[in-house]
């Protein structure tokens, strides 16, 4: 496989399922990938069982987590979380498998998780990232995220992209 992926085609974003119970397990339990995460709640098998179980709606419960797909095979999780559709806003958050990062899989499934997100009318998106993961820090500039309240005291960077109404529909 070269460094890109080609074909925009060939990956989709899709609610979780039971079958994905497992592999979820193996990128969410990942010691290495909490390294960066700003999330510092332990989950368990049985958290994701039922996180599948009862999917939330990002119109009721202020978030959504979909599978990202790449030729039928799960690659990575994205999520939109503490959203606010009154104030059109949410946190985007995204984590891949290690065999699918550096390929321009990262930039084309943020890119589609801004068109759902545009449908429920969230016209601003913020990321935080940890200083040292860089290959994060640079996939969401490339995706056109910028710094905002530089000062944190959680020592995170903190990144807002302010979507257009007219982003176009990925067919």
């Amino acid at each position: 496989m070269g460094k890109h992926f080609p074909n925009k085609q060939q990956t989709l974003l899709r609610a979780p399922v039971s079958d994905d119970l497992i592999w979820m397990a193996g990128i969410e339990l990942n010691p290495l990938n909490k390294k960066f995460s700003s999330l510092h709640e332990q989950l368990c098998l049985n958290d994701l069982e039922e996180f599948i179980n009862n999917l939330p709606v990002l119109l009721h419960d202020k978030q959504c987590r979909l599978v990202c797909e790449f030729n039928t095979v799960p690659v990575g999780l994205i999520d939109l979380y503490d959203a606010d559709l009154q104030q059109q806003s949410a946190w985007v958050g995204i984590i891949l498998d290690e065999a699918f990062r550096q390929k321009g899989l990262g930039l084309i499934y943020l890119n589609l998780l801004e068109q759902y997100a545009v449908q429920y009318g969230l016209l601003n998106l913020f990321a935080m990232v940890h200083p040292l993961n860089f290959p994060a820090l640079s996939l969401f500039r490339k995706a056109g995220y910028r710094p905002f309240q530089q000062a944190q005291t959680d020592g995170m960077v903190h990144l807002i992209k302010q979507l257009c109404e007219t982003l176009p529909l990925h067919q």
